[in-house]
């Protein structure tokens, strides 16, 4: 993304993630699985990110927000908490990007 002239790391970001279900499609998944992992990834890596890569402007109407029709924040709200515990995850390092996206597409 910064080679099409986004330089600022969050709007580097914030535009590939609004792709992230196109690009699940593109890459072999269903309409089902790339929209989960879109969200998964929204809401369960997203805001981990380091503060330069995330901003307040990235969200649904916000002035980043290039209203893709499959945006993570169109996807309905998941029920649950993330339970580390139920997803293997050693509560005592940090879990990977894979782990946290993996187990919240997963079903319930």
């Amino acid at each position: 993304m910064h080679l099409s002239g986004r330089l600022g790391e969050a709007a580097a970001e914030c535009a590939p993630v609004q792709r992230d279900a196109q690009t699940a499609r593109l890459l072999g998944a269903g309409d089902a699985a790339a929209a989960a992992l879109a969200a998964a990834y929204w809401r369960n890596v997203y805001p981990l990110m380091p503060d330069g890569y995330r901003s307040p402007d990235c969200r649904a109407g916000g002035p980043m927000d290039e209203r893709l029709a499959d945006a993570p924040w169109l996807a309905p709200p998941r029920p649950q908490r993330f339970d580390t515990g139920r997803a293997g995850i050693n509560p005592q390092r940090s879990a990977s990007c894979s782990e946290l996206c993996c187990w919240a597409s997963s079903p319930a």
